[in-house]
């Protein structure tokens, strides 16, 4: 009787090999945990327009040296001063919230809670039963850490896909986000 053991296993390895790298491919990244961490919300681009008037740009006087991306005319025929400019997320105050950021590159998660003792998310798993959505695993926080009782923004930032065709579902903890198609 020949043992065939070694070649059976190999195959069973390189299998699951297939099923991680799939599972990678489906987030986008290289691992399915937290790139990221920190206190507060996201800084994100925000597409900013102005009118122009004839004697230059409405509000000029806060304008910064390269913060001009372009000009745009409208379906009126006026001139609008187009640019980038950074803000921070606008969020709710206690309600989770996503958003991407770097072009799609990453997801950033905010959630609320104790300064001392905040929701940081882990891991990202994508749901075989749910198209495009994922689960975050929040770091278990231990039952006798002191925390205290206020209630403030901690985003925790992953690597995803580069493009959607619908909505992101998001499941964290006991909330749903759904982030729109970047």
């Amino acid at each position: 009787m020949r043992r065939r053991t070694g070649r059976a296993t190999a195959r069973g390895v390189g299998a699951a090999a297939l099923l991680v790298g799939a599972a990678a491919a489906l987030t986008g990244c290289a691992s399915n945990a937290a790139i990221t961490d920190y206190a507060g919300v996201p800084v994100v681009r925000v597409l900013e327009t102005r009118e122009a008037t004839a004697g230059g740009l409405e509000d000029d006087g806060d304008q910064e040296p390269g913060e001009v991306e372009g000009a745009l005319e409208n379906e009126q025929g006026d001139v609008q001063d187009v640019r980038f400019v950074e803000q921070e997320l606008e969020v709710e105050p206690g309600q989770a919230a996503a958003t991407y950021l770097e072009n799609g590159v990453n997801l950033a998660v905010v959630l609320w809670g104790s300064s001392t003792c905040p929701p940081v998310g882990e891991r990202l798993h994508v749901l075989p039963d749910e198209p495009n959505a994922v689960r975050i695993d929040l770091r278990e926080i231990p039952p006798d850490r002191p925390c205290t009782m206020d209630l403030v923004p901690h985003t925790t930032v992953f690597g995803t896909k580069t493009s959607t065709v619908e909505p992101l579902v998001i499941h964290v903890g006991d909330e749903t986000i759904e982030l729109p198609v970047k």
